[in-house]
């Protein structure tokens, strides 16, 4: 059992590793293109400084491998996770944050277990449900509509790009997982027929 647990351990450090390196990446692409595409100067400083700090946060792990174990875990999940509430911040509930928020749920659900998953969903319910009356009630600037229109292309290049690659992320997670399974399940099924054909012996 102690194996198996350690076995456990190593493959979640391992998809961390992996995870860190991607949405490091990912948030160079992020910032790159909300300062280009993004045409409202508030939500474009806004966001582009969170674009840039996740960047730099995730770059030195990203490289080094260092922290591993929980707290490379929490890096994994909580930059993203900010990335998506300030992303209802500023363009409101287009796809984007909302598909990049549900991958990032996922992931603590993955990495940190169900009660952290349960208790991050909780505190962004409650994060976008203060962010919406805010803004109905004048508290937060409405975003740009040049930014939400549903008439113009960039506003759907924007959010559709990034709500197909979140899913391009849960699709190979969930591929990960599943070739995890199979191979656990593989390493098993000879165990047993060994033990089988030894007791025959």
């Amino acid at each position: 059992v102690p194996e198996q647990g350690t076995g456990r351990s190593a493959w979640r450090d391992e998809l961390s590793l992996q995870l860190i390196r991607l949405f490091a990446l990912i948030f160079a692409m992020a910032a790159f293109v909300v300062g280009l595409l993004l045409e409202g100067a508030h939500d474009r400083r806004l966001l582009l400084t969170v674009a840039v700090s996740g960047f730099l946060l995730l770059l030195v792990p990203a490289i080094t491998g260092r922290p591993g174990g929980l707290l490379r875990h929490y890096l994994v999940v909580v930059p993203p996770m900010l990335a998506a509430l300030a992303g209802f911040g500023t363009v409101g509930y287009l796809a984007g944050p909302g598909a990049l928020l549900s991958v990032t749920l996922m992931l603590a659900g993955l990495l940190l277990g169900q009660r952290t998953m349960i208790a991050f969903t909780v505190l962004s319910a409650i994060v976008i449900g203060t962010i919406g009356w805010l803004m109905v009630h004048g508290g937060l600037p409405a975003p740009d509509p040049r930014d939400t229109s549903m008439t113009i292309g960039v506003s759907w290049a924007r959010s559709v790009g990034v709500t197909f690659l979140s899913v391009s992320l849960f699709s190979g997670l969930m591929v990960a997982v599943v070739m995890r399974i199979e191979r656990a399940l593989e390493l098993a099924q000879r165990e047993t027929e060994r033990r089988e054909h030894a007791e025959r012996a």
